[in-house]
């Protein structure tokens, strides 16, 4: 079990094997890294190196950070990359295990639009970006991205978060856009169906500052053709 500590900038680890004594493991902090938001594990079988991969996405320090797990499932720091964009540049990442690639929101404050970063994880130990994708045509900042059988799906919140917010589709070999849909107000969380058929987003429903308007919380299910 990985617990981000958001506050203490680091990731803490556990055993859960046997859950009437759970085990502290280890205690994961880089120098540099600030608020980890997004954990993501990668099994050794999906690994590009056989070996089993741990991502954090620090949200205020805007990199991201890989660490390798050895034969005893100790693990150790391996690389981290710096996204452009300041504060907010790396929250959530998604792996596609066949083109070894990571998908990174970035809603960095520096920058004019969100975007999706395309990472290379081929090689662990130097973690490298390929391109961007470009999410201005679509709508406002993105809260988070999901993988499954060669898609990428995104959701968006609205320019007014209060309004409808929308879910990209994007191949995760050639980046094309292969759908687009409306869901609720403020789509904050985002995951595929195991057997990829549907998209389901939780959509927040957040009021406006002054609580004028106060859109109601909502799920979202995408059905996939």
């Amino acid at each position: 079990m990985f617990v981000g500590l958001e506050r203490a900038d680091a990731v803490a680890v556990y055993d859960i094997t046997d859950m009437s004594n759970i085990t502290f493991k280890q205690f994961l902090k880089t120098t540099g890294d600030d608020a980890p938001e997004g954990i993501l594990f990668i099994s050794a079988t999906d690994s590009p190196n056989g070996n089993p991969l741990l991502v954090v996405s620090n949200e205020d320090s805007g990199n991201v950070t890989v660490y390798q797990s050895d034969a005893n499932g100790v693990f150790a720091f391996a690389s981290r990359l710096l996204l452009e964009g300041g504060a907010a540049a790396a929250e959530i990442s998604a792996y596609d295990s066949t083109t070894k690639r990571l998908f990174v929101l970035n809603n960095g404050e520096l920058l004019e639009s969100s975007r999706i970063e395309v990472l290379n994880l081929a090689d662990p130990t130097k973690l490298s970006l390929l391109t961007t994708i470009d999410l201005s045509p679509y709508a406002g900042g993105i809260n988070n991205v999901a993988v499954k059988n060669g898609k990428l799906a995104g959701a968006l919140q609205g320019v007014d978060k209060t309004q409808q917010g929308t879910v990209v589709v994007f191949d995760t070999s050639t980046y094309a856009l292969l759908g687009i849909a409306k869901v609720g107000a403020l789509p904050d969380m985002l995951t595929f169906s195991p057997d990829g058929k549907f998209i389901l987003t939780a959509d927040e429903g957040e009021a406006k500052d002054d609580y004028s308007y106060d859109p109601i919380g909502s799920v979202s299910i995408i059905t996939l053709p």
